[in-house]
């Protein structure tokens, strides 16, 4: 009855989430979906869609020039990092279990995009929360552990999560 309701009366509906979607493009779906929307907002927010998805060629342009002049050179590096979607722990489809108190663990993935390796650093939330402090800390003893000393030149890039990634505990952290 709940879906059926969603479905047809608030055009939801139901089904898990593919990949993380960019909050400001989400925004603009939901705008230009709208019912009640003025034509004079939908041909703005067009005009911002637009804008926005010159931005994202232009920033993945620059990411792939990058990564183009870091494996030409010896003394550059390219690294891309992502919080990976919580697991719980155990994984158990029950729902008396599921319900139930689970612990929850979390996964950070650094790539590196010249030699094309990856390194996961994993812990539980015993152990640590999931905000800045904790990926500022990955990226510190990643620097540390696998930074060769040639390095002069390196880019970091990640996706746009303000409490993880875009903050400056990150950056005095690193």
């Amino acid at each position: 009855m709940f879906r059926h309701i969603f479905n047809t009366c608030f055009n939801l509906s139901f089904k898990p989430q593919h990949s993380d979607t960019c909050k400001t493009c989400d925004n603009f779906q939901c705008i230009l979906k709208g019912t009640s929307v003025s034509e004079d907002i939908k041909e703005e927010t067009l005009r911002k869609k637009e804008e926005h998805s010159n931005l994202v060629e232009r920033v993945n342009a620059e990411f792939k020039e990058d990564v183009r002049r870091a494996t030409e050179r010896e003394d550059a590096m390219v690294l891309t990092f992502d919080l990976q979607k919580t697991l719980p722990t155990p994984i158990h489809s029950s729902n008396i279990v599921y319900y139930k108190r689970q612990l929850w663990t979390f996964n950070l993935c650094i790539y590196d995009e010249v030699s094309k390796t990856a390194y996961m650093y994993v812990w539980k939330e015993s152990i640590a929360s999931r905000g800045d402090l904790e990926i500022g800390s990955c990226l510190l003893r990643h620097l540390q552990e696998n930074l060769n000393p040639n390095i002069s030149t390196m880019k970091l890039y990640s996706d746009s999560c303000g409490g993880q990634n875009k903050n400056i505990k990150v950056c005095a952290r690193t």
